[in-house]
């Protein structure tokens, strides 16, 4: 018997602490700031396609927006508007009602049973349990994505440095933000996509075989369902394929590496994407659409982008709403150094989809908190983050950088408190002068406004 007890605890793995650490502060972060409702166009517009499928089993989402809206609004979006195939036009991602569609299915049958057993929840798809069921699966996709972005991490990094930086790019940055505050939202489940991109790339790049290499191409299809323009992920993946190709002179020798690099990838991509493409085609009456083109008119401008704008710009720049990115960029540098390729990977995604922001009419984001369209390089930034965390670990202590990673997370929590409690305009410039001025004074000025906001959960 005591020889069966000492082989269990050499089996028994231990407790792996910098997973509990993310789940504590992702627990925290719940219970201070979910708020599982439906609010604002976009949320609306991204939940109605779940609604409108399960409940009233179509694709035509206008009954949803009339019951948000009773009227059509002055900008979009106009439920007025139909599509080429009569459908109410919807030009927001589809994806995320796909990711939230398992635990709403539960939520859906829960209220049945309800009323079958003399409830009287409405089984409309517009009570708690559905907005909650939604919301709840954004929370754990993107704790899935962290934990994940952790395990890559410990690759080349020490424990706490790995959990410390993927806590830090989550509470320091708006993914803090349209992870809890607002998780009707796409961009939370966009950092989980892109984190599982370079989680697949990975694992296929260390052991190459045809299954890891099409779980590559299902990552992207992923991605692109979520938001289209993460097509640009592609260009990584194939530009090895074409490396590989390069580097046999011979015919045969390229076809081969075609069908063993090329052709996973490609049938990966084709599983989710050419059901993107009937959905399209069965939504909008094209197999390809610029689902914004109709809305929005011509809103992308290639030639003219606003590259400095985008980064430093008062009206939500990358750098001067999360200034923990500076320090997040930096870290290409030690990254560089210590795996080149997956460096060329982040680095490329980045600078594709900084080049396509900057090139939008609109940015900024609009009423946004934060740069949110590059929610989606969260696993550049917190690889680059834990990078330059083990160059400094160099010089300085762990307690010291634990300091700074702190004050970088209060930061962006005041600033949190700041938009909540409307002291920065939603949308538009930002008197940075005064938000910096604010952050030392928002607390102790308004503290039990503060605890009214997070026990209601009133805050926009």
């Amino acid at each position: 018997m005591a020889s069966l007890a000492l082989s269990d605890r050499k089996i028994r793995k231990p407790v792996d602490a910098g997973i509990i650490a993310i789940c504590l502060s992702f627990l925290l972060g719940a219970l201070l700031l979910f708020r599982p409702e439906a609010h604002g166009v976009d949320p609306i517009a991204y939940y109605s396609w779940l609604r409108a499928a399960v409940i009233e089993h179509t694709l035509d989402v206008g009954s949803t927006w009339q019951h948000y809206y009773n009227e059509p609004l002055s900008r979009e979006p106009d439920f007025t508007m139909k599509t080429a195939t009569g459908y109410s036009y919807n030009h927001w991602a589809a994806g995320p009602a796909i990711l939230w569609s398992p635990l709403y299915l539960m939520a859906h049958l829960f209220v049945l049973a309800d009323n079958a057993s003399g409830g009287s929840m409405p089984a409309d798809g517009y009570s708690f349990p559905y907005l909650f069921a939604a919301s709840i699966s954004t929370v754990l996709y993107a704790l899935l994505g962290v934990i994940l972005l952790y395990r890559i991490a410990m690759r080349y990094f020490q424990p706490a440095i790995a959990a410390g930086s993927a806590i830090v790019v989550v509470f320091a940055t708006p993914l803090v933000f349209y992870t809890f505050s607002n998780p009707l939202m796409s961009h939370a489940l966009d950092a989980f996509a892109g984190i599982v991109y370079v989680f697949a790339w990975l694992r296929a790049r260390d052991k190459p075989g045809a299954g890891r290499r099409m779980a590559v191409g299902m990552a992207i299809g992923l991605a692109m369902w979520i938001r289209v323009q993460n097509a640009l992920l592609v260009a990584v993946p194939a530009l090895e394929v074409l490396s590989a190709l390069l580097e046999h002179g011979n015919l045969r020798q390229r076809f081969k590496e075609l069908l063993k690099r090329g052709v996973p990838l490609g049938i990966g991509l084709a599983l989710l994407v050419v059901p993107l493409m009937a959905f399209w085609k069965v939504m909008y009456g094209a197999w390809i659409v610029n689902t914004y083109s109709a809305s929005q008119g011509t809103f992308i401008n290639l030639a003219s982008p606003h590259l400095l704008e985008v980064l430093f710009s008062s009206n939500r720049g990358l750098f001067t709403w999360s200034p923990v990115l500076l320090p997040a960029v930096a870290g290409t540098i030690p990254l560089w150094r210590i795996d080149r390729r997956l460096t060329l990977l982040l680095i490329a995604g980045f600078l594709l989809n900084y080049y396509l922001v900057a090139s939008l009419s609109f940015w900024s984001g609009g009423a946004a908190f934060g740069a949110r369209f590059f929610i989606n390089s969260t696993a550049y930034f917190g690889l680059g983050l834990a990078a330059a965390a083990d160059w400094l670990h160099r010089r300085v202590s762990l307690r010291a950088m634990t300091i700074a990673g702190g004050v970088f997370v209060c930061w962006n929590l005041l600033l949190l408190v700041q938009y909540a409690l409307n002291w920065v305009p939603h949308g538009g410039d930002v008197d940075l002068l005064m938000m910096a001025k604010n952050q030392f004074l928002v607390i102790p000025a308004n503290l039990q406004r503060v605890i009214n906001i997070l026990i209601s959960r009133s805050a926009h």
